[in-house]
């Protein structure tokens, strides 16, 4: 049986530490079982009380990991992740058979997950302005490097970056790393014989695949007229969806360059800052009309306005996936739906978005894994702008 041993910083003085074993092999075993359990429930061959047994085995397998210290291994990142995903999939009934395990002397739920995520310089307008979105790169960052040491477990990876889109709600790259769930689970449903989309061989879907085909090259401007030619020559849902979708990933991707931009600018804005201080007698006085500080700020406004071109994106992608909701059979599409609200959260549209959310909450019940991701995700979104900050 594996053991690794984790060794915590106790006496800084002394320079002694703790060394507490942890048991891989069965913190490994716990997570197979509850795996299993999972798996069993989402096809319909476990019940709810089986469900929430499973919760408590991720339940203990994270307090192992949490009294060694571990929490950022794959293993550790593993349990988190579909212990997150679990939690948020439990129905009213789940959570009443958990419940009542609790109160047979259940395992004590990780403290880990007790602190909730404070946005950074809340109200300062004088505040860095992409300060949380930098955070949220890193927390993406992570699980890609995540999905790497897992490349080909679908399903894990799906729920990595579905947890990491939980965790960070609003941000450009929460939104990305739902996507990026969204594929993983698409894999995952193709591994298990889904269909995938074939496009037929009309002359609209023709310009279709030629747009996509530049999409995939990251040639977006040159796609874009392409959607539209195929919609002249015939209104289809399809057209309207590809076209959303690539409108949507540009909005993402322009975010993701004005973040870049700004990584590399905020450094020169703090060096002209600290240059603008100058004497005055034994005193040093800041001097806000400094040339190269006026200078600094005039291009960190030029980064600030370029959201505003993002936003226009955003719009452009909502109006796609509207097109395909009027189209559709009873006005009714879930991902469409969902995109809708994310292209206005994205849009900074906030009451829009809040008020559309709890629409789609409620109008949409899923029926897989990738239309579940979608609604859950929603709810996310919403408790997020919801909740008093």
């Amino acid at each position: 049986m594996m053991r690794r041993f984790i060794c915590l910083l106790a006496f800084p003085i002394l320079a002694s530490s703790i060394c507490l074993a942890l048991d891989e092999g069965e913190v490994a075993k716990l997570r197979d079982e509850a795996t299993a359990i999972q798996k069993a429930y989402g096809e319909g061959r476990a019940t709810p009380e089986e469900y929430a047994v499973g919760i408590l085995k991720l339940e203990q397998a994270l307090n192992m990991l949490e009294k060694a210290g571990d929490n950022n291994s794959t293993l550790a990142q593993d349990i988190t992740s579909q212990y997150f995903w679990a939690k948020r999939f439990s129905n009213v009934y789940v959570i009443k058979a958990l419940e009542a395990l609790r109160a047979k002397g259940g395992v004590a739920p990780p403290t880990r997950f007790d602190k909730q995520r404070v946005p950074r310089n809340p109200g300062d307008p004088a505040a860095d302005p992409f300060a949380e979105q930098m955070d949220a790169k890193k927390a993406f960052e992570e699980a890609v490097a995540y999905s790497e040491q897992r490349k080909g477990e679908e399903m894990a990876i799906a729920r990595r970056f579905f947890q990491m889109a939980g965790e960070w709600p609003g941000t450009d790259f929460g939104t990305k790393a739902m996507g990026f769930a969204r594929d993983a689970i698409l894999r995952y449903a193709n591994k298990g014989g889904a269909q995938e989309e074939k496009l037929p061989d009309s002359p609209e879907m023709e310009l279709v695949k030629k747009a996509d085909a530049l999409i995939a090259e990251g040639k977006f401007r040159d796609a874009f007229p392409l959607y539209m030619n195929s919609i002249r020559q015939k209104e289809t849902e399809t057209a309207h969806r590809h076209l959303g979708r690539a409108q949507f990933n540009f909005a993402q991707k322009m975010r993701e360059d004005i973040l870049a931009d700004w990584e590399a600018f905020a450094p020169k804005l703090e060096e002209a800052r600290k240059n603008a201080f100058i004497k005055n007698g034994k005193d040093r006085v800041f001097d806000p009309q400094n040339a190269n500080y006026v200078a600094a700020l005039g291009e960190r406004q030029k980064l600030i306005a370029r959201v505003n071109d993002a936003k226009a994106a955003f719009s452009s992608a909502q109006r796609a996936f509207e097109s395909v909701l009027r189209l559709s059979s009873e006005k009714k599409d879930l991902e469409a739906a969902a995109y809708v609200a994310l292209c206005m959260r994205g849009a900074e549209r906030v009451t829009d978005a809040k008020a559309y959310l709890q629409k789609f909450v409620k109008d949409y019940g899923p029926k897989n894994d990738y239309e579940r991701i979608l609604v859950e995700y929603g709810k996310i979104e919403l408790e997020g702008l919801t909740t008093p900050k």
